[in-house]
């Protein structure tokens, strides 16, 4: 019997933080904006953010819906 992923999991949309909070430096967290930072198995993250909106944990499955 399939059941609509809501009722088996929790779904949080996440939200760009503003354009001036990112940087290449590696201050503060990675930053998953869009389908250029998800590899295969693991992200490349190329750009960081000092002011995170919504974070991942460990062990979360993330989904790029950009592109």
């Amino acid at each position: 019997m399939e059941s609509p992923l809501r009722l088996i999991a929790d779904i949080t949309m996440g939200i760009s933080p503003k354009g001036s909070s990112y940087n290449r430096e590696k201050l503060g967290l990675p930053l998953l904006n869009g389908p250029t930072e998800f590899g295969k198995v693991f992200p490349n993250c190329t750009l960081y953010t000092n002011s995170s909106i919504k974070e991942c944990m460990k062990g979360d499955l993330i989904f790029c819906v950009r592109a």
